[in-house]
């Protein structure tokens, strides 16, 4: 008998996309469960990738050839060709709502009301435009929407990285511990989960310093921002299970 057709999966990134694409090519288990099909662009290209009406579209054609070096063969992207999305990086700082609030959760003398830490979500969820286009695919609840936003800087006492810079910015987010890290992303997960989109956010073993990631995890030394193929590859472990958790709750109803 014929296996079925595996689903199919779009991963969906800027230059963070490298690090799926070496953990698919070393033989995670995400690429024997689904059909993947990576889509995007590197750096400041990404932003001239919109979604408008179902379908991720290029504005330019020099868009268009630096999306087809990284797919191979689709210039344009229609999301009913999938049955699941996963935004990888994709320009969505995740340091950008976790230093200032991991600093307010954990330093008294930075505290924020319930009613600003849920605009700082909210901020958050509706400041990036791939956000936005996760919102709007879950909406028609025919695909399974999953957001990796960027990781947290690489730990680093070099005073000339962005590390540094945001530790003078956020001192207090040293402070934190896994109870602060814990409640800041259920902040962010419930308000996506309420319009369908599931976050994933890295691993807590990853993290060093209250607010940073382990050396251990960049894809090159000296660059702070960009990760390997090992914390692709745990990142893909959740979406997995995600994705078992709501079969169970389906064979289940």
């Amino acid at each position: 008998m014929p296996l079925p057709d595996r689903p199919r999966l779009c991963i969906l990134g800027d230059s963070h996309l490298s690090a799926p694409k070496r953990a698919l090519d070393a033989g995670h288990a995400l690429g024997q469960r689904f059909e993947v099909e990576l889509f995007g662009a590197p750096g400041s290209a990404f932003r001239k990738i919109d979604y408008v009406d179902g379908l991720f579209r290029c504005r330019d054609t020099e868009t268009e050839e630096m999306v087809l070096k990284v797919n191979g063969q689709r210039r344009e992207l229609p999301i009913d060709a999938f049955d699941a999305l996963l935004i990888y990086g994709a320009r969505l700082s995740s340091p950008r709502f976790f230093l200032p609030v991991l600093e307010a959760l954990a330093s008294p003398d930075h505290a924020m009301s319930a009613a600003l830490l849920d605009l700082q979500v909210r901020r958050f969820l509706s400041s990036f435009r791939t956000i936005t286009a996760a919102r709007a695919i879950a909406a028609l609840g025919r695909h399974r929407v999953y957001v990796a936003p960027t990781p947290l800087y690489a730990w680093t006492e070099d005073p000339a990285h962005r590390s540094a810079e945001l530790i003078q910015r956020h001192p207090g987010a040293r402070l934190a511990e896994p109870a602060h890290r814990d409640r800041a992303r259920a902040l962010l997960c419930d308000a996506a989960a309420a319009e369908g989109v599931t976050l994933l956010f890295q691993p807590e073993d990853t993290i060093t310093e209250g607010a940073f990631t382990h050396a251990r995890w960049q894809q090159h030394p000296g660059d702070p921002l960009h990760m390997n193929a090992e914390f692709a590859g745990r990142l893909f472990d959740l979406l997995l299970a995600e994705e078992d958790r709501a079969a169970g709750a389906a064979d289940a109803a």
